[in-house]
């Protein structure tokens, strides 16, 4: 009679541990999940930001950024980690003065495309949100 409750014991322990095991690892996913989606809601959210503090330039025929209307601090400090960037067909016309990195303009985006990844350079993992317009008459 012991050894049939010993086995059943330790048939239940091994359950448990397993079901454990199993919550914690779902559990890690989802929250990694959550994370990664709060990150691009953030970068979003900061890249329309961006985008309504530019205007044309006297000319027509060129945009500006008007750094007073950039609510995000962290864009003005050097070592921020946070680096925004306006490219146009000819390159680079923009980028935030926190940068410290130079990172390679994205490339394949069709118009209004927005794209999030993960992209690993100069030894880091950093997160990137894209964002393609075409500006009439620009």
């Amino acid at each position: 009679m012991k050894s049939i409750k010993s086995r059943m014991l330790l048939t239940s322990l091994v359950v448990l541990v397993a079901f454990m095991v199993l919550t914690v690892v779902a559990l890690r996913h989802a929250l990694d999940q959550r994370m990664i989606e709060a990150e691009k809601d953030k970068l979003q959210s900061l890249m329309y930001s961006i985008l309504a503090a530019v205007d044309r330039d006297t000319t027509g025929l060129s945009i500006t950024v008007s750094d007073a209307r950039i609510f995000e601090r962290a864009l003005f400090n050097s070592g921020s980690g946070l680096y925004a960037f306006l490219y146009d067909k000819n390159g680079e016309i923009w980028h935030s003065p926190s940068r410290q990195e130079h990172f390679d303009q994205v490339a394949d985006l069709a118009d209004e495309e927005m794209r999030f990844s993960r992209v690993e350079q100069h030894g880091t993992v950093w997160f990137q949100q894209a964002f393609s317009i075409r500006w009439p008459n620009v």
